[in-house]
This record gives C-alpha cells, structure tokens and sequence, in this order.
C-alpha cells in the first residue's frame, strides 16, 4: 500500500478542547512506592510477552494476533497513527502491544487514565475529510461528570504562568476512559494503598537500625515485611520478582504464577476491549465499522486448564506455564 502524503498540523483544522500540562515531578517512583511501580511494570511486561510469543513459536510463518475488520487500508493507517506511546512507523501489532503495556502499567498505579480523541480535518481538500486522528492524553483527575455532561477543570498556572483556572465543556463521546477492570478494581486499590505503607514502614525501620545498635535478627524482620507483601498482591498473584521464593512452597508458587496470568489477561482484554470500542467511533466519522479482534492469545480458559493440571499431579510445574511464556 503507498504511504499518504502527510500533512502538516497547521494545515489541519483540529477539534477538540482538553488541555494538557505536564505534571509537577517530585522525585519519587511512580505511585510512590518500588514495589508498587515494579508491580506495574510487571503488569505491562506481561502482555508484551502475550503479545510477541507467536513471534518466537513460528518464526516463518507469523501469526498476527491482533486484526482489523471492516477496515480500510486508509482508516487502518490512522488508527495506528492515533495511538501514543509507539514507535517510529509501526504497524497494527507493534503500535497497540506498546500502547497496551503502558496502558496496563497506568492501570496498576492508578485505576485509570483518560485520553480525547482528537480529530484533525483537512478542509481545504473537503470540509468533512478526517486527515489525522490522536489519543490525547487527559491528566488524571482533571475530567469531572455531571450527569452526561463532561468537564474538564484546568487548574491556575497549568495553561501558562500566572494564567487563572478554568472550566472546559468536552464532548462525551470523544472521550476514551481505560478502567481497571470492575473485578479487580478493590483489589488493586488495597494494593496501591498497602504497598507505601508498607514499604515506609521498612525504611522507617531500616534507618532506626542504622542509628541504634539492637540484636535484632534482620532476616527474621525482613521476612515479615515479604510476607505483609506476598499476603497483600496474593489476590492477583504478583511473585514480587521472587522475592519471596524462598520462603513459598513450590505449588504454591506456580499457583500464585498462574493467578497472575489470570490478572493480566483479564487486564489485557479490557484494554483491547476498550480500545476496540474507541477505534469503532473514529470509523463512524468515516462511515466505517471497524472491529478490532485479536486471538491465539494466552486464555482465562489455559489458566483453569493449568490449575487442574497443578491439582492432578500430574505434571511438571514448568510446563504449565509454557502456554505464557516465550520459548
């Protein structure tokens, strides 16, 4: 397919109103914790893994796990083209796998993040011509509703220095909102909550030791803060990068393991789910129905399959997890 020339955004009359300022940088890990961030790290490493293991099971003949149907080689073009967070010139696959796994990791941290679908339109060719599509990134907790209207606040000095605040009407439908999904939702918030508390009470700990001279057993004190961890992420099965590997029983491990891949796939689906949904409404500006699909991906269905092995004893612990691992 050649390339379209692309316009220049002046060239472009845009709609869409959400402002965007860069958040205040305080020094500290995203969701102010290590264990936290490494969690969603974790998170969106995951899916990458879901997503490129086809690449490594059939290198001649790749299966693409992720499609566009009833779609136009031009509207595919700019839905790729909307999405931040990619890379130079990547397609379908590529662009939507590292959206995703930032997607997932922001998920973790904070349970959601909102973008406007801003549309660019070239109206010196033809007035009604959707020349280029973004996702623009709305900051967090900017977006208030009521009712079925939809405000963004803009706080004094976001805009430029010395600038006031401000209150701007979006249009709901332009608005794409990635939520945790509503399974887990309790879950990670416990999560976002215990994580910093525990950890600063770790540190608080550690340099106590430093000032006082005590005979205290630090390993024995150290595993009660591995195991405050392991109880809080148990419910989504996050092995905190084996740092409690030692102190787990191995069928323990790999039921924690697959309880993870439980999480993320379920994650990874309501990504997709979502960003499907906001593909379908930028098509219909283009009188289009687009449908993102995506398969022979790791299953809910391969976890349960995998547990009912783990409980059978019947097979080794490492090949159950062959169906989410790159071989």
């Amino acid at each position: 397919m050649q390339k379209r020339r692309k316009k220049k955004n002046n060239e472009l009359v845009w709609e869409g109103r959400s402002i965007f300022w860069p958040r205040q940088y305080d020094g500290r890990l995203p969701g102010g914790d290590s264990n936290l961030w490494m969690c969603a790290q974790d998170a969106g490493n995951e899916l990458w893994v879901h997503f490129h293991r086809l690449e490594r099971i059939s290198q001649s003949n790749i299966v693409e796990p992720l499609q566009l149907e009833n779609c136009s080689d031009e509207l595919r073009e700019l839905l790729v083209e909307s999405l931040p967070y990619k890379q130079y010139r990547e397609n379908l696959g590529g662009a939507i796998t590292n959206f995703s796994k930032i997607i997932a990791q922001s998920l973790v941290i904070e349970g959601r993040i909102d973008f406007e679908i801003k549309i660019g339109w070239n109206q010196k060719i033809d007035p009604w011509r959707m020349e280029k599509v973004v996702l623009k990134f709305i900051p967090n907790e900017s977006l208030t509703y009521l009712g079925s209207q939809v405000f963004q606040v803009i706080p004094p000095g976001a805009e430029s220095d010395g600038s006031p605040g401000r209150i701007i009407r979006l249009d709901p439908k332009r608005i794409v909102t990635f939520r945790t999904p509503l399974q887990w939702r309790r879950t990670l918030a416990r999560i976002r909550n215990g994580l910093p508390l525990i950890g600063r009470s770790e540190r608080s700990w550690m340099n106590w030791m430093v000032r006082h001279v005590r005979n205290e057993d630090i390993n024995t004190v150290k595993r009660t803060y591995n195991i405050q961890i392991a109880r809080l992420t148990a419910p989504i099965g996050w092995n905190a990068r084996s740092l409690f590997r030692d102190e787990i029983a191995n069928f323990h491990w790999i039921c924690r393991e697959l309880q993870w891949e439980r999480f993320c796939i379920e994650l990874r689906d309501d990504i997709l789910r979502t960003l499907g949904d906001a593909f379908q409404r930028i098509g219909q500006l283009r009188g289009e129905t687009p449908r993102l699909v995506w398969q022979n991906l790791p299953t809910v269905e391969q976890v349960e399959e995998g547990l009912n092995q783990v409980m059978s004893g019947k097979t080794r612990f490492d090949s159950v997890l062959k169906p989410f691992r790159l071989e």
